[in-house]
């Protein structure tokens, strides 16, 4: 009996011996075929530094209103504006040829994921201002302090999101994204307005502006951590090289993403009939593209034009009714010309009447934007007139649209 468990004992301790041995070649076989774990964390945040700035976006309107008698929040801000730009028909936002070429071969979860963890890509907003060509990063504003949704506007949805990222990333490179569902009514368009009208001086200062050393900039909003980690972001700033991409020499003053406008005004005419030599210039007539990285670099810039067809007065329903300005208070046909369906894309079927014929249109509602409490409004453009005081000059609104 001893024996028999003395042999036992023997034969477990050499099975513990063989376990042992197994256990050791079985750890060291894996640590021969399975390299150590890697941290992909750190290794995507390493590879998202590198993606240089993708987004290219371009509106294909502007329309401008020259009324300024009224304060922001007295009137319409859906029907009346100082100037709206949107993309309605080839405009809107889609991933640069650098990115599609760069990352496009990779799959659309890694390149959605690289576009969220970006720095160059994250975090922005299509954002539109009148800011100074010498300085980039100061926009105009009507009281000094900038107002959003008044001085600048932001528009669309926020970049760098992992459902816009996605959504870009899977679209067709020659297409472009102007509509989004978001859960509201109207969802988001690529449109945004603001608004200089609390007085004529103050929409004349804005056209001064921009005939001089001013733009209207298509940036994108700047957000930056603060030296302890905290989020700290002014609204307002354009989001430069020199912000998002270590060792950059980009003048942020001077080079950021997106692109200009350079807007010129004009007095209206009626055919060859000229304005009364006093009259204000209240027509927008010209529309050329800048590049903010490069002005010397035109690539993918557009060219635009403004149409006189398209330039309206704008008739108060009273004097409309009494025949006091031919212009008419009807539907639209049943089917639109071209040019019509341009107007409609900024002066909305709600809000307006248009009449091409005789190039002018007539409020559905909040008839007293324009000219608020002036009893008689000067319609004929060679006579003698002051804005906001009888007899008013006439207000205009007029569209330009990219070829």
């Amino acid at each position: 009996m001893r024996g028999s468990l003395k042999g036992k004992s023997g034969m477990g301790a050499a099975l513990a011996t063989l376990a042992a041995v197994a256990v050791v070649l079985v750890f060291g076989f894996q640590n021969c075929s399975q390299p150590p774990e890697v941290d992909t964390v750190s290794q995507l945040d390493s590879e998202a530094a590198k993606v240089e700035f993708a987004y290219d976006a371009t509106i294909d309107q502007i329309a401008y209103m020259s009324c300024a008698v009224s304060d922001v929040g007295t009137f319409d801000a859906g029907a009346y504006f100082s100037i709206r730009v949107g993309a309605y028909r080839s405009g809107g936002l889609r991933l640069n040829d650098a990115f599609r070429a760069g990352q496009g071969k990779k799959p659309v979860e890694k390149q959605s994921t690289l576009l969220v963890a970006s720095p160059a890509n994250s975090q922005t907003k299509v954002q539109f201002a009148i800011r100074k060509l010498d300085n980039f990063q100061v926009m105009y504003t009507s009281s000094g302090s900038s107002i959003h949704g008044q001085d600048y506007v932001n528009i669309f949805e926020p970049l760098g999101t992992l459902d816009l990222s996605d959504l870009l990333v899977r679209t067709d490179p020659a297409s472009r994204l102007r509509y989004l569902r978001n859960g509201t009514v109207f969802g988001s368009r690529f449109e945004g307005s603001l608004y200089f009208t609390k007085n004529p001086t103050l929409a004349n200062s804005i056209r001064t502006a921009l005939r001089n050393d001013a733009f209207l900039g298509q940036t994108y909003a700047h957000t930056s951590t603060g030296p302890s980690g905290s989020p700290s972001s002014s609204d307002t700033l354009a989001r430069s090289p020199r912000d998002v991409i270590e060792g950059s020499t980009a003048n942020p003053y001077t080079q950021v993403y997106g692109r200009g406008f350079y807007l010129k005004f004009a007095q209206p005419t009626v055919g060859a009939t000229p304005s009364h030599a006093n009259f204000p210039n209240v027509i927008l007539r010209e529309v050329s593209e800048l590049n903010l990285m490069s002005s010397s670099d035109r690539t993918g810039l557009g060219t635009w034009t403004c149409p006189d067809t398209i330039r309206f007065r704008i008739v108060r329903p009273e004097d409309s009714k009494a025949g006091l300005v031919a212009c008419a208070m009807a539907p639209d046909p049943a089917v639109l010309t071209q040019e019509l369906s341009i107007v409609r894309n900024q002066l909305r079927v709600e809000d307006w009447y248009v009449d091409m014929t005789n190039r002018c249109i007539v409020p559905k509602k909040s008839t007293n934007a324009c000219y608020g409490a002036a009893t008689q409004i000067q319609y004929n453009i060679t006579q003698t007139c002051t804005e906001g005081v009888d007899p008013a000059c006439v207000s205009f609104a007029s569209i330009c649209y990219r070829q």
